[in-house]
C-alpha cells in the first residue's frame, strides 16, 4: 500500500480516524451499491456544493446525483434510468472536474454499478488515472428486504418471500443474472472495476448499523475532509431513504397488482406513485412498532450465509482495500416481527398515501406544499375543459339534479377526452355538453339544498328543463345526497348531516318547481339515456352499474376530507379525484372490508383518472395515450 493509499483495516475507532485521504486530483467515483445510504450522502453533497468545494472537493453538477451525466455515458443501456441524455452531459461533468485538476472529485450514483465491461472501461478511461472506486456494501442478509421494497417502489408486485425465492435460485451460480445480481454482485463487481482502475484503486466500505456514522466518516478521510461535512442535517423520510414498514410495503404492492393489472405508463407511476403516494409516506409519517418488521425467513438463511461468505473470500482473494469489518458482510438478518397494526394505523397510513397521490395528481407537490397558479391550469391533469365548439343557437338549457342511489349523473362522460369540463355556472353546477340541444348541466344535489345557490343558477340558465332522477322505486335517496356532500369536502356521518339536512333534501324536487317551474321527474333505468343523448354525440354513458358504499367506506372518505382540510383542492378537482376517482373506483369495486382494501382501490382509482383513464380504468392505456392533452 503507498503512502496515499487511503489506510483501512477491521473498522475500529483509530482505524477509521487514520483513513489518509486520497492523493490531490484524484476522481472518487461512488458507484454504488444500492440501500446503502447513498442517498443521504448525496444530499449532503448536493447541499453543500459550495462549501466541499472551498475544502478542496468537486462535486460536479447541480443535480443530487449525475444519474443523467452517466446514462449518457452508457447511452442505450441506460434506457431503464428513465432516459438516455445527450452525451453532452457526460462531457459538461468531465469538463467541470478538469477545470480543478488540484481538487479531489466526488462522482456518485448508485447504479453506475450496472455498467458492463464497455461503460466501466470508458469511465475510467475519460476520468484518467487518478481515478478510484468505491462500493458501499452491508450486511447480505439484511440487504435483501430493502432491495425487495425497492423494487415494489418501482412497480413489483411479488411478495417477499416469491421474491426471495427467485432471488437466491440464481444467487450461486458462476454468472448471476437478473437485475438485482447486476446492482449486488459483489465478488463481480470487485473484479470487473480492479481490471480497469487497477490493484489498489477498488476500496469497499463495510457499513454496520451499531455505527450509522461510519459512512460518512469514510468519505470525509478519502476526500480529505473534516468531520462531519458529509453528515445531512435533517434530513426527513425522502432524504434519508428509509426504508417502508410491512405495512406500508404491502399497501404499494398491491396498489402495483391492480396497476399492472391495467397497464401503467413507468413515467405516470414515477411521477403520481413513486413521487406521489410513496413520497407522502416516507415524509410524513415514522412507522410504529406494531407495523412489524421485515425479516429473513429460516428456510433462506444457510443460502444467503453462503453467499455472503463467498462475497468475504472474494474480497481477501482479490486483494480489495476494505474500510470496516468485511466479516459483517456475512452477519445474519433480522429476526420477522409481524404486524399487529389495527385499524387506526391501517387509516394512517391509508390516508397519508391518498395525500401524496392527490397532491401529485392536482400538481401540488409531495404533499399540497405547491399551490397551484392561475398559469398553470390550463395544463392541468384533471378537471380540464373539453374543447368548445361554437355556440349554436338553444332553445333551452338542460339541468340535471340526480337523487337517486344508482348514480346516472357521475356515469356522463364528454367523449372528447376529458373526464369533465371545467366550466363552472355555480358552486355545484357544471356544464358537461353543448351541442344543437343545447347546454346539458349536472348540478350536485347537495349544492342545491342551499336556496341562494338555487337562485343564482336560475339567473345563469336560459328557459330551462328540469330533469330529476330518483330511484328506480320512486323517491329520493337522502344517502345518495349525503354522498354528493362527501364529495365537496363533508365529514359530518349520515345521521347528523340528515339531522341538519334532511328535511331538505325530502323538499328539493318542490323547491325545485318553485324556483324552475315545470320539473320532469323520471326513474333510474327507465330509459332516461336515450331521452337524455339524443343529439348529444359528444357525450357517453359509462355503462357499468354502482354499488351503493358501505358504512366503512364512507367513513374511510369522511377521514380522508378531515385529512385534505388545509389543502387547497377547487371543486372541480375534488368532484374528479374524489368523487370519480375515489367514490366511484369504490362502487365499481367488489365490497370491500378493511381499511387496506378499500384504500387499495381508492389509490387506483386516483390513478385512473389522473393518467386519462377515466373511472376505474374505463379507458384502455392505448386508448388514454391517444386522449391526453386533448
Amino acid at each position: 500500500m503507498s503512502n496515499a493509499d487511503p489506510v483501512v483495516g477491521a473498522g475500529s475507532d483509530s482505524e477509521i480516524g487514520a483513513i489518509a485521504p486520497l492523493p490531490l486530483g484524484a476522481r472518487l467515483v461512488h458507484i454504488g451499491q444500492m440501500k446503502t445510504g447513498t442517498t443521504s450522502l448525496q444530499y449532503a453533497a448536493s447541499s453543500r456544493r459550495k462549501a466541499l468545494r472551498e475544502l478542496g472537493v468537486c462535486y460536479p453538477g447541480r443535480k443530487l446525483h449525475h444519474r443523467d451525466e452517466v446514462a449518457a455515458l452508457r447511452g442505450p443501456s441506460a434506457r431503464r434510468w428513465r432516459g438516455t441524455p445527450d452525451i453532452r452531459k457526460w462531457e459538461r461533468l468531465l469538463s467541470e472536474v478538469r477545470k480543478v485538476p488540484e481538487a479531489r472529485s466526488f462522482i456518485s450514483f448508485e447504479l453506475i454499478v450496472e455498467s458492463d465491461d464497455a461503460a466501466a472501461q470508458r469511465m475510467v478511461s475519460d476520468l484518467g488515472p487518478q481515478t478510484y472506486v468505491v462500493l458501499t456494501v452491508r450486511s447480505f442478509a439484511s440487504l435483501l428486504p430493502s432491495s425487495w421494497q425497492q423494487y415494489v417502489k418501482n412497480g413489483e408486485v411479488s411478495t417477499f418471500e416469491q421474491w426471495l425465492r427467485k432471488v437466491l435460485r440464481s444467487g450461486l451460480s458462476e454468472r448471476p443474472s437478473g437485475s438485482f445480481w447486476e446492482r449486488h454482485d459483489l465478488a463481480g463487481q470487485t473484479s470487473r472495476w480492479t481490471a480497469f482502475a487497477g490493484q489498489g484503486h477498488v476500496i469497499v466500505v463495510v457499513l454496520d448499523k451499531r455505527r450509522p456514522e461510519l459512512l460518512s466518516q469514510a468519505f470525509e478521510g478519502l476526500l480529505g475532509l473534516p468531520s462531519g461535512a458529509l453528515v445531512p442535517a435533517g434530513e426527513d423520510g425522502i432524504q434519508a431513504n428509509r426504508g417502508m414498514s410491512p405495512v406500508e410495503a404491502e399497501l404499494v404492492r398491491r396498489v402495483n397488482v391492480v396497476l399492472k393489472e391495467h397497464g401503467f405508463a413507468s413515467d405516470d407511476y414515477y411521477r403520481i406513485v413513486r413521487n406521489g403516494m410513496i413520497a407522502a409516506l416516507l415524509r410524513r409519517r415514522t412507522p410504529r412498532q406494531e407495523e412489524g418488521l421485515l425479516g429473513i425467513p429460516h428456510w433462506a438463511v444457510p443460502r444467503i450465509r453462503q453467499i455472503a461468505d463467498h462475497y468475504v473470500s472474494a474480497l481477501a482473494e482479490n486483494g480489495i482495500q476494505v474500510i470496516g469489518d468485511p466479516t459483517s458482510i456475512a452477519a445474519n438478518g433480522g429476526e420477522i416481527v409481524e404486524p399487529t397494526a389495527g385499524t387506526e394505523i391501517l387509516q394512517e397510513v391509508a390516508i397519508d398515501a391518498m395525500r401524496g397521490m392527490l397532491s401529485r395528481s392536482a400538481q401540488r407537490g409531495f404533499d399540497f406544499d405547491h399551490p397551484l397558479v392561475p398559469a398553470e391550469r390550463s395544463a392541468h391533469p384533471v378537471g380540464r375543459a373539453t374543447r368548445r365548439s361554437r355556440w349554436f343557437r338553444r332553445a333551452h338549457d338542460v339541468l340535471l339534479v340526480d337523487l337517486s342511489s344508482e348514480r346516472f349523473a357521475d356515469r356522463l362522460r364528454p367523449s372528447s377526452g376529458s373526464v369533465l369540463s371545467d366550466e363552472e355556472l355555480i358552486q355545484g353546477a357544471h356544464v358537461i355538453d353543448v351541442s344543437d340541444a343545447g347546454r346539458l348541466i349536472v348540478a350536485d344535489a347537495a349544492a342545491l339544498l342551499d336556496r341562494d345557490l338555487r337562485t343564482e343558477l336560475r339567473a345563469q340558465l336560459r328557459s330551462p328543463r328540469v330533469i330529476v332522477v330518483e330511484n328506480a322505486t320512486g323517491g329520493s335517496d337522502e344517502g345518495a345526497v349525503w354522498e354528493q356532500a362527501l364529495v365537496t369536502g363533508e365529514v359530518r356521518p349520515f345521521s347528523e348531516w340528515s339531522a341538519v339536512r334532511g328535511a331538505s333534501t325530502r323538499s328539493l324536487r318542490s323547491e325545485l318547481e318553485r324556483v324552475f317551474g315545470h320539473v320532469l321527474s323520471v326513474r333510474a333505468g327507465t330509459g332516461i339515456s336515450e331521452t337524455l343523448m339524443r343529439g348529444r354525440s359528444r357525450l357517453t354513458l359509462d355503462p357499468r352499474p354502482r354499488r351503493v358504499l358501505s358504512e366503512e367506506e364512507t367513513g374511510f372518505v369522511r377521514a380522508l376530507n378531515l385529512a385534505l382540510r388545509d389543502t387547497d383542492l377547487t371543486r372541480v378537482e375534488r368532484r374528479v379525484l374524489i368523487g370519480i376517482g375515489v367514490m366511484d373506483a369504490l362502487r365499481l369495486s367488489p365490497p370491500t372490508v378493511g381499511v387496506q382494501d378499500i384504500a387499495v382501490h381508492a389509490l387506483s382509482g386516483v390513478f385512473s383518472v389522473a393518467t386519462g383513464r377515466g373511472a376505474m380504468f374505463e379507458r384502455s392505456l392505448a386508448d388514454s395515450a391517444r386522449l391526453v392533452g386533448v
